[in-house]
């Protein structure tokens, strides 16, 4: 056995040894807690070291970056739970959805807004990936673990969203090897969280560099996103099989449209340039 599988069977122990589902989810919550506390005393000096390798560093892009603020800032006038849902490209998803919607200023005032994330443990491995996750309100969760723990992180991402907490989901369950959305193996964990809930808006949100070849882990310098939505809203009629598959299914459709209307528009505006 090598090192690198003896280190992830020993994360898998410690995260599958808490006692009791109760007892676990009690230790998740209070996890959350310390880590939303953590990342907001960082929260200025690391936004504006993440804003300038954004800007200077990356010479990273979005279009219409004031419009998509404004209308995250608008979404969190209604009380309603909210989970964000994109597809996945690159290691920089997260982050884009995050600075796409807001200043860091504003998510000083506005931290519910912030979103969390679930990145896969095995990328706890690397000490600059974990502080970076340990100061953007990160909890990571086991892909290969136990039904239980998964649970428990689904609870907790529940929890989370149902105290106004915004919260990102990535339904492919990892980064896209295609470059296309791909639907065939989706995780059912967005569908097992809202089908627990009396209602959830999800807004459905596609990134992609458009000037850059995709997937990659990171794109080259000088990228320019797009970053377009479309909101959802559930009121589950319970959480049997059936519902968490038709919310995820739901979910993932809409991320193909807007996937098709990217192509479509990118497409036309090759026809159009070379008029």
């Amino acid at each position: 056995m090598d090192t690198e599988q003896i280190s992830l069977n020993r994360l898998n122990r410690n995260s599958e040894s808490w006692g009791t589902a109760q007892d676990q989810l009690h230790k998740y919550v209070f996890k959350a807690k310390m880590v939303r506390a953590f990342s907001y005393i960082f929260h200025l000096p690391f936004g504006g070291i993440l804003i300038f390798l954004i800007k200077y560093g990356f010479k990273i892009r979005i279009r219409d970056l004031q419009g998509l603020r404004a209308y995250y800032k608008e979404l969190f006038k209604d009380p309603r739970p909210l989970i964000i849902c994109s597809n996945h490209l690159s290691y920089l998803d997260p982050v884009m959805i995050i600075y796409s919607f807001g200043h860091h200023l504003w998510y000083l005032t506005h931290y519910k807004s912030y979103s969390w994330n679930f990145p896969a443990i095995e990328y706890s491995k690397n000490f600059l990936f974990r502080l970076i996750c340990h100061l953007s309100k990160c909890i990571f969760i086991n892909r290969s673990g136990s039904v239980r723990h998964h649970q428990t992180v689904l609870d907790l991402g529940r929890r989370l969203v149902q105290n106004g907490e915004a919260l990102t989901i990535f339904p492919e369950g990892r980064r896209s090897k295609t470059g296309t959305f791909e639907d065939q193996k989706l995780a059912y964990g967005v569908g097992k969280i809202i089908s627990g809930m009396k209602e959830c808006r999800v807004l459905c949100v596609y990134v992609r560099a458009v000037n850059r070849k995709m997937p990659c882990r990171i794109p080259k310098r000088g990228p320019i996103f797009s970053v377009t939505h479309r909101m959802l809203e559930f009121q589950p009629t319970g959480n049997s099989r059936e519902e968490v598959g038709r919310i995820t299914r739901n979910i993932a459709d809409q991320i193909i449209l807007l996937e098709k209307e990217f192509f479509l528009k990118s497409d036309l505006s090759r026809v159009s340039g070379g008029l």
